[in-house]
């Protein structure tokens, strides 16, 4: 045998020289190779957003979902590869029902995840079994104590909390203020990374978008404008319909640049006294559109610019 992972891959139970399991490692590059995901925590809300290819014209949409509901306050969307993640949504599924049956009350949704993680990881100690090749978006909104004391300081009604967790083909469980996994996930993880409040960025982050701004407003006079913007770009200040619009944004940004057309945009929304909501087809693609003619813009200034400050440069030689 030949190769890195010769005679150590072909059992995940087998750990190589360099402690690695490499039957993980390819199920994380299944993952890693099919569309973007992306998913974003909002001060009451969650959004998951995923661009799902297009195999063929004739192919009815509806029927490769990515993002499923699980229940009346969580969703699940999938990366990776779909049939692998269809098996973990049904067992989601079934583990609600029996948590209800059982309690009488509905499964929190840190409850799940980490029930969900040790179901993807006993499929990494079994040689008869290999591990699922995708990797799990998990939200929803969980009512607990953590929820009734924040209510209590606001002075507000316990309606919950929205959580988000990323669990991988190793079963390992992580909570996130946003996520991105995918063909796509480099650019989009640097574009989610500038929406997150000042309090979760490092100092070098919040520099550069300080030096960005400074920029922005040197360009645009209104200032006042610019800050209210700036302002509605981090996650604890937008609303759902910002959040699906910068979403539509950041995958655009992330396609694959060698492929003509972009694939189907699926997104949904779930938040604090609503279900788990699926955006209209029409309305994305409208705003895919304002995206595209946005985007087109700030490239033809960007190149006008670039054009004058040739020309100052060439003035200045002569």
């Amino acid at each position: 045998m030949s190769g890195i992972g010769a005679g150590y891959d072909l059992s995940v139970t087998t750990f190589s020289q360099e402690g690695r399991i490499f039957q993980v490692e390819y199920a994380s590059k299944a993952v890693e190779t099919r569309g973007t995901m992306l998913s974003m925590r909002l001060d009451d809300s969650i959004l998951i957003a995923t661009e799902k290819p297009t195999l063929s014209k004739m192919a009815i949409s509806s029927s490769r979902r990515r993002v499923y509901r699980i229940s009346s306050h969580i969703m699940m969307g999938v990366s990776g590869i779909l049939a692998d993640g269809r098996a973990i949504v049904e067992w989601a599924r079934e583990e609600t029902s029996r948590f209800k049956d059982n309690y009488d009350r509905d499964i929190p949704v840190f409850v799940l995840a980490e029930r969900v993680g040790n179901f993807m990881h006993a499929y990494t100690t079994h040689p008869s079994v290999r591990p699922f090749g995708t990797t799990i978006c998990l939200c929803g909104v969980t009512k607990d104590v953590q929820s009734a004391r924040a209510s209590r300081a606001a002075k507000k009604p316990d309606n919950g909390r929205p959580e988000l967790f990323q669990i991988t083909p190793s079963g390992d469980v992580n909570r996130m203020h946003a996520m991105a996994v995918g063909k796509g996930r480099q650019v989009a993880r640097v574009e989610l990374e500038k929406l997150l409040p000042p309090h979760n960025r490092d100092a070098f982050t919040i520099e550069m978008d300080a030096q960005r701004r400074q920029v922005e407003a040197a360009r645009d006079t209104e200032e006042e404008g610019e800050e209210e913007a700036a302002a509605e770009k981090h996650l604890d200040n937008m609303t759902l319909d910002i959040a699906a619009k910068e979403a539509v944004r950041i995958l655009y940004l992330a396609r694959d640049a060698s492929e003509t057309e972009m694939g189907e945009i699926e997104i949904c929304g779930i938040g604090v006294g609503m279900i788990p909501t699926f955006i209209p087809a029409e309305k994305i693609k409208n705003l895919l559109e304002e995206v595209k003619k946005e985007e087109e813009e700030e490239s033809s200034d960007d190149d006008e610019e670039t054009d004058e400050a040739e020309l100052g440069e060439s003035s200045e030689t002569e």
